[in-house]
């Protein structure tokens, strides 16, 4: 009998003593037990895991864009033709469609300005060129992320966040930044024809030596000036200064992608 009353007290003590423990671990694990305290567990490690893969198939995008960039326009001068040529077919559209709205834009402004006889063509040429240009391109690779020069090249501009379709801000951004690299190319290459202009008016009275650092000069301040425009096809990810500006990234499509 004291032998068994014996092991009634430990069984009695250790149930106390379990039951005390999973107070203990409610207490600790803000009143769950330790079970669904793993369970708990385990669904937030599920869910962190899901939420992980989320932002991995956010950035797979941006990701294999500069994947294919970097593969489909590094290496090898026939992706940098197509850009050129594609760039030539763009600026050929502009040029035609501004040609009618500038010369109307000549006659309209006669009678506002009559001492100059009108606008003139060539300032209302440049007006409307820059007025196409700017709906041209801005909308093109907002709405489409080409322009019909760069269609017949599966040549696509997309963002370099997301690798999609990029914003109205973002299209407006390269514009202006590509218009800046034109227009700073104009200047560098102003600025050399006038240096060498000046070489040939001085021939036979300046030293060789002088001659050629002039010219070198000249040749420095063309291509420092035609950097915006030059890095487009010198960096790794073939991106100028109105790609930097404006976020985006030109990648080459794939025909199974344009079909889609």
């Amino acid at each position: 009998m004291p032998a068994k009353k014996a092991t009634g007290v430990a069984r009695e003590t250790g149930s106390k003593g379990t039951i005390k423990k999973i107070a203990e671990d409610k207490r600790d694990t803000g009143g769950m037990t330790p079970k669904l305290n793993v369970e708990k567990e385990r669904g937030d490690n599920k869910k962190n895991k899901t939420d992980n893969e989320d932002v991995k198939k956010k950035t797979f995008s941006a990701k294999s864009a500069f994947r294919g960039a970097s593969a489909r326009l590094t290496g090898g001068g026939s992706k940098e033709i197509r850009r050129i040529i594609a760039r030539i077919i763009d600026f050929t559209l502009v040029f035609i469609i501004s040609l009618p709205f500038s010369w109307l834009v000549s006659v309209v402004t006669v009678p506002l300005f009559i001492e100059v006889k009108g606008m003139g063509f060539s300032l209302s040429f440049y007006l409307c060129a820059l007025f196409t240009g700017s709906l041209y391109f801005v909308f093109s690779h907002w709405k489409y992320g080409k322009t019909l020069g760069k269609y017949p090249f599966r040549i696509k501009v997309v963002s370099n966040v997301t690798g999609g379709r990029i914003t109205f801000f973002a299209s407006l951004w390269r514009w202006t930044g590509l218009l800046t690299g034109i227009v700073w190319t104009v200047t560098g290459f102003w600025f050399a024809k006038n240096i060498f202009r000046t070489l040939e008016l001085l021939r036979g009275r300046i030293s060789i030596y002088y001659a050629l650092a002039m010219a070198m000069a000249a040749i420095m301040i063309a291509l420092v000036f035609s950097l915006g425009i030059l890095i487009t096809f010198i960096g790794k990810y073939k991106r100028g200064f109105h790609d930097l500006l404006g976020g985006t990234i030109i990648i080459i499509e794939d025909r199974n992608e344009r079909k889609k």
